[in-house]
């Protein structure tokens, strides 16, 4: 029987011990026991190779698959007895492809795919699943720059099953990494940076490397974690500054990390965003006193909370009361036609008063066909003659009195035709990007009913007349003056850490302009430090 399988390897297949393949009981023998009760062995299976016999060499053997001996007391070392069993972990001299596995078989560093079988070339995808194509997982990425002074701040906590993790700190000379698995440091963890470490060894399954890079000068230049995985258990990985926030950028971590994560089946199912629905108030129906406001239904984004089109969401819910009352500051005195007074002489001439007052028509039609609109409306001054209101010259009517010959109001016309309802696309306004200095809203519409204003489903309105969504500006007054950095200085020493001092100013931005302001402008604010650490070289 042959049974080197790699001089003769069309005449011997070796499986790992968990690897179920199907054999020609006529040319091939059953499969061996494992080579190893634990941890991972082989079985093989030999087929007679007597006819041609085999030739060209004999086996060749593998140094760190041979039993060595180091002689006490000497520098020499040699080989005692046989090869390590089956299945000892080995390095193989290339690279081995994530998922793959290097072990010892017949005295020889030998490569098995993910798949468990020998030199199939197979190797796990960047999910962790052997022979993939990458799509049972998401990238996960993102940066930090945070922490704590002297402490330990965890700005990660890796969940199970998290695949080819890769963190970087770029800026390790004030600020180091650590790895915490379950409750135990395996990395840095007491105060001070880590060498290169691997956690539990190269030997084992998808062991955690940590690597620190140094410059020319022994520097610090740069720390790295390389996870392959998949985790088998939450992984904490936490960051150690030797300074404070208030001692400036240098002193921060710069971290930059990814890693890939199982997609639920649910996930990679639903292709569509989901919607909900959203319930929003029109403005009040009146300037002052006692109004009216509807009630608005808005199909918006679960995640993001953006519009979204009404077939995202569910069948429309029950709707709110479609209108409610709305109270307003009180309205301003108004004035009323009196009496003439008496005359202001007893004989010859005189004057007799009375009052003269505003008069407002009716409002016109609203400018808009629904939503917020204008009316206008005639404002005279008048005076009672004869039983009747007599326009006079306005400026007998006080100008500080005189209503406004327009009115803001939310449509709510009725169609002419109360036999069948009318639906017509409505504004919807979303809050402003920002509080001050510009910022943007959203205006989308949706439809409703035009007589009773209440929102209905898309495909009641006509969808070649429904306006595009667009943005406007809002909130245009200017910010409050802030704290700003405007240069760095040179540092006080030229080895070592020292500080170097930075020009600090209050600034306002007006139009995109800024210009410095007084002082006590920007004192409701933290006032950047002034001087900040600095560190050119080591001193030797």
């Amino acid at each position: 029987m042959w049974m080197d399988g790699m001089t003769d390897p069309a005449n011997a297949s070796w499986f790992p011990c968990w690897t179920e393949r199907s054999v020609d009981p006529s040319s091939w023998s059953e499969l061996s026991p494992c080579s190893r009760t634990c941890g991972g062995g082989v079985r093989y299976r030999a087929r007679d190779c007597s006819n041609p016999r085999p030739a060209f060499g004999g086996n060749e053997w593998d140094e760190q698959c041979r039993l060595m001996c180091l002689s006490e007391g000497e520098n020499f070392i040699v080989s005692r007895g046989s090869q390590f069993t089956d299945g000892t972990r080995c390095e193989s001299d290339a690279p081995a492809p994530f998922g793959s596995t290097a072990a010892c078989l017949r005295g020889r560093c030998q490569l098995f795919g993910c798949d468990g079988v020998l030199h199939s070339g197979k190797a796990h995808d960047v999910c962790g699943a052997c022979a993939g194509d990458g799509s049972s997982c998401s990238l996960t990425s993102s940066s930090y720059s945070g922490g704590q002074a002297r402490e330990y701040v965890t700005f990660i906590s890796l969940p199970v099953n998290a695949t080819q993790v890769h963190i970087v700190n770029r800026a390790p000379v004030f600020t180091h990494m650590a790895v915490m698995v379950g409750d135990r440091y395996v990395v840095a963890g007491t105060g001070s940076v880590s060498l290169n470490t691997t956690h539990p060894s190269p030997l084992d399954n998808g062991h955690l490397r940590f690597l620190l890079h140094l410059t020319p000068e022994l520097l610090p230049e740069r720390e790295e974690i390389l996870l392959p995985g998949p985790i088998e258990q939450e992984t904490h990985i936490q960051v150690y500054r030797n300074y404070g926030k208030e001692y400036g950028e240098k002193t921060s971590p710069n971290i930059s990390y990814q890693f890939y994560v199982p997609i639920r089946m649910d996930d990679a199912n639903e292709t569509k965003p989901q919607g909900k629905w959203s319930v929003s108030e029109t403005p009040c129906s009146v300037t002052c006193g006692s109004g009216m406001q509807r009630s608005v239904y808005t199909c918006a984004d679960e995640s993001t909370n953006g519009h979204l089109e009404e077939h995202h969401c569910e069948p429309l819910p029950s709707p709110a009361p479609l209108h409610t009352p709305c109270q307003r500051p009180a309205c301003p005195p108004r004035w009323e036609t009196g009496r003439f007074a008496p005359c202001s002489a007893s004989c010859g001439g005189g004057d007799r008063v009375r009052p003269v007052r505003w008069h407002v028509s009716e409002p016109g039609e609203c400018s808009a066909v629904c939503g917020p609109g204008e009316a206008r409306r005639n404002v005279l001054c008048v005076r009672p003659e004869g039983g009747q209101e007599v326009a006079v010259d306005p400026g007998f009517c006080p100008q500080q009195a005189k209503p406004s010959d327009s009115e803001r109001k939310s449509s709510g016309l009725v169609p002419r035709s109360r036999e069948l309802p009318v639906y017509v696309w409505s504004p919807v306004i979303g809050p402003c990007s920002r509080s001050c200095g510009n910022g943007t809203q959203q205006v989308w519409f949706s439809c409703v009913d035009h007589r009773t204003v209440l929102g209905a489903l898309e495909s009641l309105c006509e969808e070649s007349s429904k306006p595009q969504p667009y943005h406007e500006v809002c909130n245009s007054s200017p910010c409050p003056p802030e704290w700003k950095v405007w240069g760095t200085g040179p540092c006080s020493v030229t080895c070592n850490l020292g500080v170097a001092p930075r020009t600090v100013a209050c600034v306002q931005s007006v139009r995109g302009r800024e210009s410095a302001v007084h002082d006590v402008e920007c004192q409701a604010a933290v006032k950047p430090a002034s001087m900040v650490p600095c560190l050119v070289q080591l001193c030797t």
